[in-house]
């Protein structure tokens, strides 16, 4: 994607994208809807930074679906000490894959197939084969620019659809309305965030220290912001922190703190002290939305972010906040 397509109206580019992406991920949603409904017990595996993904949709899974076995695990560690030994016990393996990683997971594919193990592979679309895919289910994701957007409403679409065929509630029937509204959903974001996001945009096309701390539903948030601080290829750094490294927060940086409502009273003592100590550097980000898809709403957030800086790093943009 060049910075061109990037600049353009945020949100109508934005709406676009997502309108797109309900329409061509709707087959890998039954696809991973039939997976789920399976008797075997769950197992979420993933790869470096794929990780804050797998949560988000073993977060879901595991307050919606209280019946059914759920478990997340790092595939290597799961290929090398658990695999192995699960003889007549095998789980159901859900693997999520992404360019960077899929070489390392691609090579623990043969021993979960003869180890018995039902596979459904989440990844890129790509030309090289999937070793044994006669034994494997695929679903490959052809959104190349988009793909962490694209494999999160993937993931959540699918747990909340198969929650609402088995034993619907009103939370789920609410969730089930706003992720089935998500192009809609995006211009309200973009109208009540608009000038959070442009602060933050300010300091990233600047050469400024920068320290995020997130919860566990913003994480991704994080992540991407970090993606698009390391495209403009400034010497200041910028870190990513979980809200229980506080003591690595930098005194002469730039603070962002990035939460949902639900999660404040796990930031909150962060935030005070950041607004005595910084002041005028902090950025204070929050979602009062259910945390099980809050993560998909964060996302959302930082591609319109993405679009915003692009936009803005083609100006003369000296200000600051």
């Amino acid at each position: 994607m060049t910075t061109k397509d990037l600049s353009k109206d945020p949100v109508k580019s934005l709406m676009n994208i997502v309108s797109d992406m309900i329409s061509r991920t709707d087959p890998g949603i039954k696809i991973l809807r039939e997976f789920i409904s399976r008797e075997k017990d769950l197992y979420i595996l993933y790869s470096g930074n794929e990780f804050t993904i797998a949560l988000s949709f073993y977060l879901l899974m595991k307050s919606l679906m209280f019946r059914k076995k759920i478990f997340i695990e790092e595939i290597e560690r799961f290929s090398l000490f658990m695999a192995p030994y699960d003889e007549g016990f095998e789980p159901s393996l859900i693997i999520l894959s992404s360019e960077e990683n899929y070489k390392k997971i691609f090579r623990y594919i043969p021993s979960l197939v003869f180890t018995g193990h039902e596979i459904l592979m989440i990844r890129p679309k790509t030309d090289h084969e999937i070793m044994y895919k006669e034994m494997i289910t695929s679903i490959d994701i052809e959104e190349k620019d988009n793909y962490d957007l694209y494999l999160i409403y993937l993931l959540l679409g699918a747990g909340i659809d198969y929650t609402k065929k088995i034993s619907s509630s009103p939370r789920v029937e609410r969730l089930y309305r706003e992720i089935h509204s998500l192009a809609d959903l995006t211009k309200d974001l973009y109208e009540k965030y608009e000038e959070t996001l442009h602060k933050i945009s300010n300091l990233l096309n600047q050469d400024l220290y920068l320290d995020i701390i997130s919860t566990p539903s913003a994480k991704i948030f994080a992540e991407i912001i970090r993606k698009i601080r390391e495209r403009n290829k400034l010497k200041a750094d910028i870190l990513v922190l979980d809200y229980f490294e506080e003591k690595f927060i930098r005194k002469d940086s730039y603070t962002i703190v990035v939460y949902t409502e639900v999660e404040k009273q796990m930031i909150s003592e962060i935030i005070g002290r950041s607004v005595l100590y910084k002041k005028d550097k902090l950025i204070d980000l929050y979602l009062n939305t259910d945390p099980l898809i809050s993560p998909l709403y964060f996302a959302l957030l930082a591609k319109l972010l993405e679009r915003i800086c692009a936009n803005i790093s083609i100006k003369d943009h000296t200000k600051l906040l």
